[in-house]
């Protein structure tokens, strides 16, 4: 019953560069949560200024139509972040997906309302045939969440994305829209 309703509050939400504030806090208390599975960050990504850019890069992508990023909200309070990138048009009609949530508000269902949110909105406004997300090995809860949102594993891709300084290998999950 918790699960559900944490699901009923959860909302996204286009960013915007005037999230960067909020966008600071986020990152700042979750640095160690968020650093599995995010590429090594200089320590200006930690600032207003360096938030602020990565919210200009998302909208210049955005109006490119290759990328987009939205904030997960409960209650009205940002908890998370979820996106999609690599927007491939033409006969792939696909796009990765790609969510973390606040270490707080973890296990209770938030990244599956977030996921199952983002899945319909590819689906129905972007029209997207595929989507697919890399998933380390180890990150058993990012895994459950993915297959509960109807994802299957279809690979292992070794050394495929550079995190922690590392390449590392990755599971790959894809759900068809």
């Amino acid at each position: 019953m918790r699960r559900i309703l944490a699901r009923m509050s959860i909302t996204l939400r286009d960013a915007t560069v005037e999230d960067a504030p909020i966008l600071v806090a986020l990152v700042r208390a979750n640095r160690e949560h968020f650093a599995t599975g995010d590429p090594e960050r200089p320590e200006s990504f930690y600032t207003p200024y360096g938030q602020r850019r990565v919210l200009e890069d998302a909208l210049h992508h955005r109006a490119e139509g290759t990328a987009l990023l939205m904030l997960i909200e409960e209650d009205g309070a940002v908890i998370g972040r979820i996106g999609l990138s690599g927007i491939t048009r033409g006969a792939f009609q696909s796009a990765s997906v790609h969510y973390a949530v606040d270490r707080t508000h973890t296990g209770r269902g938030v990244a599956g309302a977030a996921l199952a949110q983002m899945v319909a909105l590819a689906r129905d406004q972007l029209r997207l045939h595929r989507l697919q997300a890399e998933i380390m090995p180890t990150n058993i809860a990012s895994r459950c969440v993915a297959e509960r949102c109807g994802f299957l594993p279809y690979g292992l891709a070794p050394e495929y994305l550079r995190l922690q300084g590392q390449w590392q290998t990755m599971m790959l999950y894809q759900r068809i829209l």
